[in-house]
C-alpha cells in the first residue's frame, strides 16, 4: 500500500518526513495539485507501510493529520 497523510504545510510535512525517518519509517514529501485548497498547501508526506505506528509516531509529535489517502501499490 502507499499511504499519502495529508499534513497543511510543507513546513510541517519536512518536518513529519524527519520524524518518521528518525523512527525507521521510509517517508518522502509530495505536493498535491488535486483538490489541495481543502487540505491547506496541500502537501503530503508518503509511506509505503506501518500506517498506524506512523499516525501514533506523528500525534505524539504534534504533527496534525488531516486525512490520509490510500492506493494499492503497482
Amino acid at each position: 500500500m502507499k499511504y499519502e497523510i495529508m499534513i497543511g504545510t510543507v513546513t510541517y510535512a519536512l518536518k513529519a518526513k524527519d520524524i518518521l525517518r528518525h523512527n525507521g519509517i521510509k517517508a518522502y514529501v509530495e505536493r498535491k495539485s488535486v483538490n489541495i485548497g481543502k487540505y491547506g498547501c496541500g502537501y503530503s508526506v508518503v509511506i509505503k507501510d506501518n500506517i498506524e505506528t506512523a499516525k501514533t509516531i506523528l500525534a505524539d509529535s504534534g504533527i496534525k493529520i488531516l486525512d490520509i489517502k490510500y492506493e494499492a501499490a503497482r
